[in-house]
């Protein structure tokens, strides 16, 4: 039963994964997720009341077949999958060779905050929980080995922030302080990719947050999915007259210590279509794909990126002990919650991100990533 009990969860938590990974409209997406919610609660009472009213409550769980019986048999068959899928996800080859060094600061802000950070009502009441690691950022300094890195960018340093949401639960002094940090970390480029304002109000906060970012090669974005929810093509304005550079759909080459690079574009599935990874038929010594969900991961593969730098799934957000994450929107579940990957010669970097539209952190604080980059 308690199998059957975690392929139940498996089940219907692995729905919403998907369906908030595949870029529906809003209103089937949202419709969807309350559907696979109310399943989750209600279907093992059903399977009690019904076990109840055959007489067979107290009985070996199979006995007397019928609908309940065959609903058992699915979840402990789910169970059984998802617990090789997990099994399998983490032995997966594309988990080695990318990552050489990972050290980690704690930048705790609790004290220079204070409650005062948080909006009042429950973002207040859940973001000052014991141990909610929300305002407790991480500056991961990780060394990656890039197989076709040319050898004048060993070293390059690029920091890789994403999905902020901002959106006035937790206060603009939160993101200040991770804008200084971040210019405190001398990187040659800065890389935002999406989830960066949730409403229309938080515009007005740009100013102070991530317009001050620059850096010698300059600060590349691209927009994610909550980014709909507000005035986007403002938010692509505004950054852009700051001087930053939009990849939304597009492919742009620049001259990094003397090496031609490809940066490429890709917000799919909510915007499109990607930046074309050929450009304009030149060769070049490195592309570099910037993409708010790792599922396009294999996309960047097939056309030749040498790094993908994605975010989107929070780490887990919220991580289970033993378990890890849990909750993720992804086509692929929990497979990319956070981490570095690599496939063939292309490598992947999953920011946890720097925030979230939940107060909620646990066993997965937000990460500033600072990545220096080595050939292979």
């Amino acid at each position: 039963m308690l199998a059957a009990l975690a392929g139940h969860a498996v089940l219907w938590v692995g729905i919403v994964n998907r369906v908030h990974g595949v870029g529906m409209p809003r209103w089937l997406m949202d419709g969807v997720t309350h559907a696979c919610v109310l399943a989750f609660g209600l279907l093992p009472l059903a399977w009690v009341a019904l076990r109840w009213s055959n007489g067979l409550l107290l009985a070996d769980p199979l006995t007397g077949g019928g609908p309940a019986a065959w609903y058992l048999v699915l979840c402990l068959l789910v169970a059984a999958t998802g617990a090789a899928a997990r099994v399998y996800a983490t032995l997966h080859p594309e988990r080695r060779g990318a990552l050489l060094r990972h050290d980690r600061r704690e930048i705790d802000l609790r004290q220079q905050l204070g409650p005062e950070a948080f909006a009042p009502g429950t973002p207040r009441r859940l973001a000052t929980l014991p141990g909610n690691e929300l305002v407790r950022p991480v500056l991961a300094s990780k060394e990656l080995r890039v197989p076709r890195l040319p050898a004048e960018l060993d070293g390059y340093r690029i920091a890789h922030l994403s999905d902020l949401h901002m959106s006035g639960r937790v206060a603009m002094a939160y993101f200040q302080a991770v804008v200084d940090e971040t210019l405190n970390t001398g990187a040659d480029l800065i890389a935002l990719t999406g989830d960066l304002v949730e409403f229309d109000p938080q515009h007005a906060w740009l100013d102070g947050t991530l317009l001050r970012l620059a850096a010698p090669d300059g600060v590349w974005f691209v927009l994610g999915n909550h980014d709909l929810r507000h005035d986007h093509a403002k938010l692509r304005r505004t950054l852009t007259a700051a001087g930053q550079f939009d990849l939304g759909g597009s492919a742009v080459d620049a001259e990094l210590r003397g090496k031609r690079v490809r940066f490429v574009g890709n917000e799919l599935p909510w915007f499109g279509p990607p930046g074309d990874p050929t450009g304009d038929g030149r060769p070049v010594d490195l592309t570099v794909c910037l993409a708010h969900g790792p599922d396009q991961f294999r996309w960047a593969q097939r056309h030749g990126a040498d790094l993908i730098l994605a975010g989107h799934n929070h780490g887990g957000q919220v991580r289970v002990p033993l378990l890890g994450a849990v909750v993720t929107p992804s086509i692929h579940g929990t497979r990319y919650a956070g981490g570095t990957f690599r496939r063939g010669r292309t490598v992947m970097h999953v920011s946890r991100g720097l925030g979230s539209l939940a107060p909620l952190r646990y066993n997965c604080p937000p990460e500033l990533a600072l990545l220096t980059l080595r050939p292979g």
